[in-house]
């Protein structure tokens, strides 16, 4: 199973419940919504795999399982792509 943690010199500034990141990578401004933004603070926490993501998102929302999935799985793969996470 894929472990994510958040690259080094992300720069991220939280408002409200989204978050705004920019990745030293590609110099990419991202805007994330409140779901995006609490895996993106969760995994500032220290490196995490998708059960223990998935888990985090059943406890904090009202979602199914099958949803939450499938909306975990979109956010990590924009997150690789824009360079915001490592996988490992």
């Amino acid at each position: 199973m894929k472990t994510y943690k958040i690259q080094t010199g992300i720069i991220h500034q939280f408002v409200d419940e989204e978050a705004v990141v920019i990745s030293n990578a590609d110099a990419m401004i991202t805007s994330l919504n409140e779901t995006a933004a609490d895996i993106f603070r969760w995994l500032l926490e220290g490196p995490a795999d998708e059960a223990a993501l998935l888990d985090r998102m059943l406890a904090a929302y009202d979602i199914d399982a099958e949803t939450a999935k499938a909306d975990l799985a979109e956010i990590l793969v924009d997150f690789e792509a824009h360079k915001l996470v490592a996988v490992q």
